[in-house]
């Protein structure tokens, strides 16, 4: 296909369940522009393509009223038999859901940056009575790396038309799956604002963590978590998310639209407030959340050896002493108490008998108790455990000694230290260590082993942090992303030249200028007319609007 009207296509950006999208040329005023075509002979019945087609130009004609900086313009519909196209803004940049496949995630500036946009369009639709339906990575577009434009507005309610005329696939593929459904459109009830708020509080689930709320194998296994199982918490996936964030996203995704915040933008906000309670906090690439580290903290000091229990044959000798000294002292007593009986018992008897008893050589009282000798008591059976020497201790236990690295490794009070670059682009950020120690990039610093974090500053670009571990690691690099702000641009007439900064730029008005945060001077010519400058302050993230009106000729 060379040309659709008086379009001319220059190439194919990309291929959907109903159809391609072209790159084109509008030769009338030399805009590029996307054409989407909807192929409707894939629909059997010829009463569903009917509906469809009657359907298709409803739904174009009410998303081409949303002239907002954040959604894709739709310029004009157009059909051809069963097939039906349509003329939107052309952005020259990925889609979200190319930049979470590639497993990289957006810096915290930019993604809080994305979040608003997408969340001030949406809210700027349902104002209108409009709803998306499909918000979704694929359908967010990413222009100069921090604009988000939303796409396919109407579209989605077209795909799921055509989802349940063909028995959910078109031409054997499947028309998409309800990841980021809301239950009310997956339950076919009425939806509002509140089912776009709940797809995005999933869009953003998986930004955050690298991972989708809702999975499963199979379409009605998902839709039963989706209608039944809260996700995992978010914190639970990435450590560094503060509770509240947490918070805010289950609401977003709360089962009855009644506990969802009432705007996108409101729970936008919400979750800013809960990701500034932890500043360090850090989105999470796909895939990332099953090996991200549970806290981010020094590493613990080695554990003390453990305090064994003293010998147990020294108490077990003193106890058989005790023992034999006391039955020592029982014999004794019983000596001394049976010479006592005998005693009396002479006496006695001399006294009631005629006989005198024999003359003693001495007096029974005169003896010395200590002649009278006990027994010699047997010693105990020693026990099992004093088989053992005496002197017999168990060895010291020890924690294992660090093995030395090759790396230079300087003693400080005994710790271990490991030495790691720290560089930047551009040079001359701030690199802070947690500790509070930092230095001026590009540098050299000592820390123990262990995982550590790193925060680079420097003026004019968004702060990043990183995250490295010792020993294995002995560089870090840290990109920095310039501060940036849009300015969106048209003109009556259009088609003016601009010049940033003395300048000059590619495009024409009408466009979106992306420039770096701070004052700017911008100047206009167009042919007839008188040149016109205008001083723009741009600010980091924020999106401003600059009208150019020529009310005479030259």
């Amino acid at each position: 296909m060379e040309q659709i009207g008086r379009y001319q296509i220059q190439g194919e950006l990309g291929r959907g369940a109903m159809g391609v999208v072209y790159r084109a040329l509008d030769p009338a005023i030399g805009r590029i522009i996307a054409i989407k075509t909807i192929h409707l002979s894939t629909l059997t019945d010829p009463q569903d393509r009917e509906r469809m087609h009657d359907r298709l130009k409803r739904e174009a004609q009410s998303a081409g009223i949303l002239s907002h900086p954040n959604i894709v313009t739709i310029y004009d519909i157009q059909d051809q038999g069963d097939t039906a196209y349509i003329f939107m803004e052309f952005v020259d940049g990925p889609t979200l859901e190319s930049i979470t496949q590639d497993r990289r995630a957006p810096s915290p500036a930019t993604l809080l940056a994305l979040l608003k946009q997408i969340a001030a369009a949406l809210d700027f639709a349902h104002s209108k009575g409009i709803v998306h339906r499909d918000v979704k990575p694929a359908n967010i577009m990413i222009q100069g790396e921090r604009i988000a434009k939303v796409t396919d507005f109407g579209i989605a309610r077209i795909n799921a038309q055509a989802s349940v005329s063909s028995g959910a696939t078109v031409a054997g593929t499947l028309l998409g799956t309800p990841n980021y459904m809301s239950p009310e459109q997956i339950q076919g009830e009425a939806v509002d604002g509140r089912a776009d708020q709940f797809s995005l509080a999933v869009l953003t689930y998986e930004l955050l963590t690298g991972e989708k709320p809702f999975t499963a194998d199979s379409i009605p296994a998902l839709i039963y978590k989706i209608l039944n199982l809260d996700p995992p918490p978010a914190e639970r996936l990435n450590a560094s998310l503060h509770p509240e964030a947490a918070a805010a996203l289950t609401r977003g995704m709360a089962k009855p639209r009644e506990r969802r915040f009432a705007t996108c933008v409101e729970f936008v906000e919400a979750l800013e407030l809960g990701l500034a309670r932890q500043p360090q906090w850090q989105a999470l690439p796909r895939g990332a959340s099953d090996s991200a580290p549970t806290v981010v903290t020094p590493p613990p000091p080695p554990e003390p050896a453990p305090v064994l229990p003293e010998p147990r044959i020294k108490e077990l000798r003193e106890e058989a002493e005790r023992q034999k000294g006391g039955r020592l002292l029982k014999l004794a007593g019983a000596a001394a108490g049976i010479a006592v009986l005998v005693a009396a018992g002479v006496v006695f008897w001399a006294q009631h008998t005629d006989f005198a008893p024999p003359p003693a050589p001495a007096p029974v009282v005169d003896t010395p108790p200590t002649e009278v000798k006990p027994p010699e008591p047997k010693p105990p059976e020693p026990k099992p455990v004093d088989q053992k020497p005496a002197e017999a201790k168990p060895a010291e236990v020890k924690p294992p000694e660090p093995k030395p690295e090759p790396a230079t490794q300087p003693q400080s009070g005994g710790l271990t230290l490991y030495k790691v670059t720290l560089r930047s682009q551009p040079d001359g950020a701030t690199a802070v260590l947690e500790s509070g120690r930092g230095c001026r990039t590009p540098c050299e610093i000592q820390v123990p082993a262990g995982r550590h974090t790193v925060t680079f500053t420097s003026e004019g670009f968004t702060s990043r942090t990183e995250r490295f571990e010792t020993p294995t690691q002995d560089s870090v690099m840290s990109r920095l992303d310039a501060n940036t702000g849009t300015v969106f641009v048209d003109s009556n007439p259009s088609g003016a030249s601009i010049r940033v900064d003395g300048k000059e730029v590619s495009a024409k008005t009408p466009t979106q200028l992306v420039l770096p945060a701070g004052k700017h001077k911008l100047d206009f010519s167009k042919d007839g007319y008188a040149s016109q400058q205008h001083d723009v302050d741009v600010v980091d993230g924020a999106i401003s609007r600059l009208s150019i009106r020529w009310s005479e000729k030259k």
